[in-house]
């Protein structure tokens, strides 16, 4: 890996590293969500077979501290496809539920980015949602605040990876990306996931919908939320590698 690559990588990760609970302002935190962003589609657009081939495999865990299933749940798988990523869910009754994305480590950092770009959007815009008439009067409609809530997430979060993948197919039909270099490290990761031998329970999801109005909400809330850029920035090959 040349010189220019690894110092653009150590500034990804302490770009990172500068989250509120590192106690940084939300304003800070958001910039450098967003100059993670720029720094990953420079380091994607600059790797080759060699390098590919260097990029270990290794697992992001990302704790909620919650035990309540929000959108990003919803939002987890196509997150992980996105970004040529393996993602299983662990739960647990003292430290609620977490995410294991297992990839290379640029796939990982985008995965951190997108998580924390499409986490803000969630909370800023269920605290918007919780302002509104619609959500107030919700027990009129027969629904609890909590009900409300959780069908907003679920709409949302269910929007975000659909526009996801939307995002996946139009690069793929476009053409976007060394289309060798995909077959490439989607065979790697599979290979390098095999090797773990984890033994996975496969989940099975009760999710209802409790108010239709609240979801339709949380869906609309979804399309406002920035995954063009970096993601798919304005020459429509940013992360080109990542981008099936």
């Amino acid at each position: 890996m040349t010189a220019d690559l690894s110092s653009i990588k150590a500034q990804i990760r302490a770009m990172s590293n500068k989250t509120v609970a590192n106690g940084c302002t939300e304003a800070e935190a958001m910039t450098a969500i967003h100059l993670v962003g720029k720094l990953l589609q420079k380091y994607n657009l600059s790797m080759d077979e060699v390098q590919l081939r260097d990029e270990k495999c290794d697992t992001l865990q990302i704790h909620t501290g919650s035990k309540h299933k929000d959108g990003l749940y919803y939002a987890a798988s196509a997150i992980a496809d996105f970004c040529d990523c393996k993602v299983w869910i662990n739960r647990s009754r003292i430290n609620g539920l977490s995410y294991s994305f297992f990839g290379q480590e640029s796939d990982r950092l985008m995965v951190r980015y997108l998580f924390d770009i499409i986490k803000s959007a969630l909370d800023t815009e269920l605290a918007s949602y919780k302002l509104t008439d619609e959500y107030l009067s919700c027990h009129f409609r027969g629904v609890s605040k909590r009900g409300a809530s959780s069908s907003f997430g679920i709409g949302m979060g269910r929007r975000i990876s659909q526009r996801l993948y939307d995002i996946m197919r139009s690069n793929k039909a476009e053409g976007n990306g060394n289309n060798a270099l995909v077959v490439l490290k989607s065979q790697l990761v599979t290979e390098a996931y095999a090797a773990l031998q984890l033994k996975l329970k496969k989940g099975y999801s009760n999710t209802t919908v409790m108010d239709g109005h609240s979801y339709h909400k949380g869906a609309a809330a979804a399309d406002r939320v920035n995954l063009n850029r970096p993601v798919n920035g304005p020459t429509n090959s940013v992360l080109a590698i990542g981008s099936r």
